[in-house]
């Protein structure tokens, strides 16, 4: 089978019980104790005291809270004949002192003494063939200061054991050090209505009337109206003056709805051209302020192109002054020679008889 399909076979459909565990519960005493179902209808058969009221019992401590339980109810018994911390302590018998006429005094399996720590352990391991998925239920208890504690525990995708989980438990430090190292586990200390809460959402369960059909039909022994039974145990409470005034007001004010909305349509139709033109104008005061921001920069602009011609004119200016003014220097040169050269002309004229002319011209 692939393992994406489901399981075909609907005749163990949705979460059934696999297994239930008990360790040191009610005469359960100092080994493990064990039926398997394994999700198919179960037949459990004994003689008067035999345990089946406790095995009853212990299921019903994992689903129903405590405090509304009445122990050994599945036998017919008055409520208080047993208790939570008789289950605890292993209470078989009442006997009386030979010597005192006092009440009965309880003899207990366990916590006979005050260095007791026996740890007292419920498992129910739930499956669901068609989802292939898993939830176990567990509870411990054990006596401390006179008073019974509990631990309750839910883990997913994998059954819980006590021979695996539970076994050498020295105190209940270790216990919960124990439990939250395990995969997929929740713990809840003594707060059965979240622990309720939270199975019953991995069960599928919308409400605690299944809950409340449990306690009721797990220790019934006659139905004297099957109607009134389902009218009070399987049915919700349903009043109908109330719906109708709820009904009524939900009415009107779907009423005031429906006007608060034709008036909200009324009012945006005739809001939309004005927020079309406001868009609009938007818009155009944007390429507005553009053109005015352009305008503002056109002197800079036209500034900014004159100064760099400018720049360019100068700088051709100041290299034809550079050229001018090398011509210059070569002409000074050039005349600074040529008037060399008519000094040197005039002095070898006069060497060369010119002073005697010049003499002569005189006389």
């Amino acid at each position: 089978m692939s393992e994406l399909e489901f399981n075909i076979d609907n005749t163990k459909i949705g979460f059934r019980l696999h297994s239930v565990e008990l360790l040191n519960w009610g005469t359960f005493h100092n080994k493990i104790w064990k039926i398997e179902p394994n999700g198919s209808n179960a037949l459990l058969t004994g003689d008067v005291g035999s345990g089946k009221s406790t095995l009853v019992d212990a299921l019903t401590c994992l689903i129903v809270p405590h405090q509304k339980i009445t122990f050994n109810k599945a036998a017919g018994a008055e409520s208080k004949e047993r208790t939570l911390v008789s289950y605890i302590k292993g209470e078989y018998k009442n006997t009386k002192s030979e010597d005192s006429d006092s009440r009965e005094k309880a003899v207990s399996l366990r916590y006979n003494n005050a260095n007791d720590s026996t740890f007292s352990v419920i498992i129910a391991n739930f499956t669901n063939e068609g989802y292939r998925e898993s939830v176990s239920l567990a509870q411990v208890f054990w006596i401390e200061n006179d008073k019974p504690q509990k631990l309750l525990i839910i883990r997913e995708k994998q059954s819980l054991s006590v021979k695996e989980n539970f076994s050498n438990i020295e105190d209940a430090k270790e216990l919960r050090k124990r439990m939250k190292d395990l995969s997929n586990t929740e713990t809840f200390d003594d707060n059965f209505s979240k622990y309720s809460q939270r199975f019953r959402h991995l069960f599928g369960m919308q409400t605690d009337k299944a809950i409340d059909l449990f306690y009721q039909t797990v220790s019934m022994k006659s139905v004297s109206s099957l109607t009134l039974f389902v009218r009070e145990q399987m049915l919700e409470r349903t009043e109908i003056k109330t719906q109708i005034e709820d009904l009524k007001k939900r009415f009107d004010d779907l009423n005031k709805a429906y006007a608060a909305v034709q008036e909200a349509r009324k009012q945006r139709d005739t809001l939309a051209p004005l927020v079309d033109f406001c868009k609009s104008f938007k818009e155009f005061e944007e390429r507005i302020q553009d053109i005015d921001n352009i305008v503002s920069a056109v002197p800079s602009y036209f500034a900014a192109k004159k100064i760099a011609l400018l720049e360019i004119e100068i700088a051709d200016c100041e290299r034809r002054l550079l050229q001018i003014a090398g011509q210059l220097s070569g002409l000074d040169e050039l005349i600074n020679t040529k008037r060399d050269n008519l000094n040197q002309i005039k002095q070898d004229i006069r060497n060369n008889g010119g002073e005697r002319l010049e003499n002569i011209a005189k006389e």
